[in-house]
C-alpha cells in the first residue's frame, strides 16, 4: 500500500497504542467513516487494513486509493469510473467505489483531495451512490470509507481549502496515531518483531542487537517513524556481517544522538556475549499473546 509500509505491525505497550487496538475492535463493528491521522510512516494503512479484517466486510474487497499522487482528472476517474463516451477509445472503467462495493474504500492522504472532488465525494457519502463520468443514472454503492492523512486538516478547513462538512462527515470515528518518538519504550518490541519476522534475503539468520545499539535506537527521533525503523532493521540485517547488531553498525544520524559508555562498547565487541537480545522472540510472543489486532 501507498504511504505506510505493508509489512509493519501494530505492536506496542504504550497506552495510546493499546487504546488504538481497542478502537479498532470497536470501530470494526460499525459502518461509520473513520479518519486516521498521524505522521508519515506511523502505520495508518495498517490500521485501515486491521479495521477491514476485523469487520463483517472482511470477505469483501479492500480498495486503497492515494489522493496525493494521482492527477486530479485521473483521480476523478479512479474514484467514480467512466463510461466509454467519457473517454473515447477506452472501454467502461469501474472506479474505486464500485470495486469496493460491499467492502471498504481506503482513501489515503485525503487532505490532498482537490476542492472539486471534495464536493463530489461529499455528495456520494450523503447519497450512497455514484455516477460514472459520462454516465447519467446514479449507481448505488455500499462502501465503508476509511480515510487517512498525514497533514493537519483543521488549518485547511479554517482557510477554506478543505470543506468543513466533508471533514466532519469523514471524522465520525477519529483515530490519531502517535509518532514513534512519543513511545520510545515500544522500540525494543518493534525492533525484535522486525528481526524475527519475515526476513526475506536474511531469513537464514536472526541477529541479536547489543544494549548500546538499542539505546541509540531509542534515543533517535525517527522522523520517518515505524516505517523508517523497519527499513533500517532490514538494511542492517543485510549488511551486518556478525551475529549481533552493534552501535558501530548504525548509521551516523542514529549514532549522533547517543554516545555509549566505553563499557557498553566493550560489551558490544565481546564475541562471547549472548546474541539473544534482552527482549527476544520469546518475550515478544509472550507480550503479543491475547492481542488479536496485532
Amino acid at each position: 500500500m501507498h504511504g505506510d509500509d505493508a509489512g509493519m505491525q501494530l505492536i506496542g505497550q504504550d497506552a495510546k497504542i493499546v487504546a488504538i487496538g481497542e478502537l479498532i475492535r470497536r470501530s470494526a463493528r460499525s459502518t461509520a467513516p473513520v479518519l486516521i491521522t498521524g505522521e508519515l510512516g506511523t502505520g495508518k494503512a495498517l490500521i485501515a487494513r486491521a479495521i477491514h479484517r476485523a469487520s463483517d466486510r472482511a470477505d469483501k474487497p479492500l480498495v486503497a486509493l492515494p489522493c496525493d499522487t494521482i492527477p486530479e482528472p485521473l483521480l476523478a476517474r479512479e474514484l467514480f469510473g467512466y463510461e466509454p463516451k467519457a473517454s473515447p477509445g477506452l472501454g467502461r472503467w469501474l472506479g474505486a467505489f464500485e470495486r469496493a462495493h460491499g467492502g471498504t474504500l481506503f482513501l489515503e492522504e485525503i487532505g490532498h483531495l482537490p476542492p472539486a472532488l471534495q464536493t463530489t465525494l461529499l455528495r456520494v457519502l450523503q447519497a450512497h451512490a455514484i455516477a460514472r463520468l459520462g454516465g447519467q443514472p446514479p449507481i448505488p454503492v455500499d462502501v465503508r470509507v476509511v480515510a487517512a492523512t498525514s497533514i493537519d486538516v483543521p488549518p485547511l478547513v479554517y482557510t477554506g481549502r478543505f470543506r468543513a462538512d466533508l471533514y466532519y462527515r469523514l471524522r465520525v470515528i477519529p483515530i490519531d496515531v502517535p509518532p514513534l518518538r512519543s513511545r520510545r519504550g515500544d522500540i525494543p518490541l518493534l525492533v525484535h518483531a522486525f528481526l524475527t519476522g519475515d526476513r526475506g534475503p536474511s531469513a537464514h539468520r536472526a541477529p541479536g542487537i547489543s544494549p548500546a545499539a538499542m539505546e541509540a535506537l531509542q534515543a533517535y527521533d525517527w522522523p520517518g517513524n515505524v516505517q523508517e525503523l523497519e527499513h533500517l532493521i532490514q538494511r542492517l540485517m543485510l549488511r551486518t556481517p556478525h551475529a549481533c547488531i552493534q552501535w558501530q553498525d548504525l548509521p551516523w544520524e542514529v549514532r549522533a544522538g547517543h554516545s555509549p559508555q566505553q563499557d557498553s562498547l566493550a560489551e558490544d565487541a565481546n564475541p562471547s556475549r549472548p546474541t539473544e537480545p534482552p527482549f527476544g522472540p520469546a518475550a515478544l510472543r509472550q507480550f503479543l499473546a491475547g492481542r488479536p489486532w496485532n
